[in-house]
């Protein structure tokens, strides 16, 4: 009943910051068959693509509310090889964060990025200027600089974070 009650107060939340700040991104439920939970995803992501556009990789932001985590996913299309150890490289104005995958070895394209509390205070107090992602087995690189709309979708997430755990 309590995990119930947290989704509706954190939906009545944000679809009130939504409409009536307009500063934090849509969110939708999705029930997450790993953990056995719904949790909270971004309808937006952040995507990096080669030139040529055969290499494509979402960025989405995960909000489990049963064990209160904040995750950064990523989702990857066209990379040779498989997921191991990756690393998200975020630029800001002052400051560079690295995040290394922390799940197994697999080839469905999925990385699961765990932020500490340090690292979610940062991502919420500061603008991203440029994000990396490089594959941990092949060592492929793809980066792209954020736009101003997309340069504080972390810290949105972050704020959204912050308003389903208190």
């Amino acid at each position: 009943m309590w995990v119930k009650s947290k989704i509706v107060f954190l939906f009545v939340a944000l679809t009130y910051t939504v409409v009536v700040n307009g500063t934090l991104p849509a969110y939708f439920t999705h029930y997450n068959n790993d953990t056995k939970t719904d949790s909270f995803f971004c309808a937006k992501t952040i995507t990096l693509s080669n030139e040529k556009n055969t290499v494509t990789i979402r960025i989405n932001v995960e909000i489990n509310l049963k064990n209160t985590q904040f995750f950064i996913v990523t989702e990857c299309d066209g990379i040779k090889g498989c997921n191991e150890n990756d690393i998200l490289t975020f630029y800001m104005e002052d400051e560079e964060m690295q995040l290394t995958s922390g799940q197994e070895f697999n080839c469905r394209g999925v990385s699961v990025f765990t932020p500490d509390s340090r690292q979610i205070q940062s991502l919420m107090k500061n603008k991203i200027i440029k994000v990396r992602f490089q594959n941990g087995r092949s060592m492929d690189y793809y980066e792209l600089a954020l736009n101003e709309d997309e340069s504080t979708y972390f810290m949105n997430a972050c704020k959204a974070y912050q308003l389903a755990v208190n």
